[in-house]
């Protein structure tokens, strides 16, 4: 089949990356055709992680998306679009993907539509606050990355509805964190836009340096967030494809605070699989899918206050073996229900699903 993707970012999106880039190979491997066409360049993402605003990047990128809406999915089998065609314009704009026969999935790793009911003021507010409502009736299929976002396409009576989680590949993530030499006591991974959820933690990771020279290692974490220079509690390391394994495995607990948001509870907890997939045991708050992924006292622990966060990291860290073993039985869920690999076959076969449902005379064959 020739499978079109439409994705947010190019390469260095994590949201991109991980829930369609990643699969691209597996696919070919299958017999797939993949063409990507993305919004964001990857030099459109290192000018802003740098604090620039290229406005211009930004047309660019909304002029090249219109050409390959009008030709590329023209002659596909399936497009796959994540989040939504064209970001901040009308949900009418979506129906350039119908010029073709087509079947239409959408992918939602975030609760996006929290984000455009923010905009519910002056005569577009309307408009905008029920777009992506209008986009998922219009989907063949849509593809939620957690709980939360399925319930809520589900009520919006989409056609089709799976749930797939965010991944990592099997083939990279074998437990290097189970027997590693740790250098940090706490690890976080992040970007951006997920800075500040940890930045709200720094409090409890301050009093544990005091009481036990613990340092917590924030991996892409933007150093603007912080005024002066770093604090002594915090190793701040720059993301880099090359050395997050490395900088993951040799913590000791890995965290994901969120805070109790509507956007927040649309997250997938991809954190918390990442550092399963290390075998590091996790403490997150009991938000959105992180309740379905850590099993409290058994992969790690959930934490909804200061105090709990604290008692939670201080458990941990004064049981090494317990750690070890919550590390132990993570990894080993990551193995069962998170990995890439696992995702491939769910994604395939929602696709092949599409497609006969769209072309009811068209039988499709798995992995043909």
């Amino acid at each position: 089949m020739k499978l079109v993707f439409f994705t947010r970012h190019q390469a260095l999106g994590a949201s991109s990356r991980y829930r369609s880039v990643q699969y691209f190979d597996l696919l070919r491997a299958r017999g797939h055709e993949i063409d990507q066409h993305h919004f964001f360049s990857d030099a459109y993402l290192r000018s802003r992680y740098a604090g620039a605003r290229p406005v211009g990047a930004v047309l660019g990128s909304y002029v090249a998306r219109m050409r390959a809406a009008l030709t590329a999915a023209a002659d596909a089998d399936a497009v796959i679009v994540e989040k939504e065609l064209f970001p901040h314009l009308p949900a009418f704009t979506e129906r350039l993907l119908r010029r073709g026969n087509a079947a239409l999935i959408y992918d939602y790793d975030d609760a996006i539509w929290h984000s455009y009911e923010r905009l519910s003021v002056g005569p577009l507010g309307p408009v905008f606050a029920d777009k992506i409502r209008r986009v998922v009736a219009g989907a063949d299929h849509v593809i939620a990355g957690s709980h939360y976002l399925e319930d809520q396409l589900r009520a919006w009576g989409a056609r089709a509805v799976s749930r797939i989680p965010t991944t990592v590949p099997a083939r990279r993530y074998q437990g290097q964190g189970i027997n590693a030499e740790k250098t940090a006591d706490i690890v976080w991974i992040g970007s951006l836009s997920t800075g500040v959820h940890v930045r709200r933690l720094f409090p409890v990771l301050e009093r544990l340096h005091r009481e036990r020279s613990s340092k917590a290692r924030l991996i892409g974490f933007p150093r603007g967030l912080i005024a002066g220079t770093v604090p002594d509690f915090l190793e701040i390391v720059p993301w880099s494809a090359e050395t997050e394994l490395a900088m993951m495995a040799s913590g000791r607990i890995g965290i994901m605070p969120l805070p109790d948001e509507r956007f927040e509870r649309g997250k997938c907890g991809f954190k918390l699989v990442q550092y399963m997939g290390m075998g590091l045991p996790t403490v997150a708050s009991p938000i959105g899918e992180n309740r379905h992924i850590v099993r409290d006292g058994q992969t790690g622990f959930l934490a909804d206050s200061v105090s709990q966060w604290h008692a939670r990291l201080c458990a941990l860290l004064d049981a090494p073996e317990v750690a070890h073993a919550m590390g132990r039985a993570g990894y080993d869920r990551y193995t069962a229900h998170y990995s890439t690999e696992h995702a491939a076959e769910q994604l395939e076969a929602v696709i092949a699903a599409a497609v006969q449902a769209r072309q009811p005379g068209r039988e499709q064959v798995i992995g043909t």
